[in-house]
């Protein structure tokens, strides 16, 4: 129970916030991009074929660069707002907090990439 209020509290934080927007949008123009265009040889136009081989290409690399952008919001949010000490004084286990928390930050991640589908 402590783990699903953690998430939607967090999850909702993505939608509520303009941290979430700027991230899905920029995270979106930058994968159709890199996908359509690529850098170098072997863009989607150099294809004689739809493939998607630079999308798989891409998506790691971009992985690498917003999921840690995305992980670090979660708790400097909260040592921003002055909430950290709250939040650690709740009865909640230190493993529910980051679980919930891990699982609110792939969710959102998910749902930015299920419109890249």
């Amino acid at each position: 129970m402590n783990i699903q209020t953690v998430f939607w509290k967090e999850f909702s934080i993505y939608f509520n916030s303009s941290v979430g927007s700027i991230f899905a949008s920029f995270f979106l123009f930058l994968t159709s991009f890199l996908f359509f265009f690529g850098l170098g040889e072997g863009s989607f136009w150099d294809f004689k074929s739809a493939s998607m081989e630079m999308y798989f290409y891409w998506i790691p690399i971009l992985y690498v660069i917003f999921i840690p952008a995305l992980s670090m919001h979660l708790w400097s949010e909260e040592e921003r707002s002055g909430t950290l000490e709250i939040l650690f004084s709740l009865p909640l286990k230190d493993i529910e907090l980051a679980f919930g928390k891990f699982l609110a930050a792939w969710s959102f991640l998910g749902f930015v990439l299920s419109f890249t589908f």
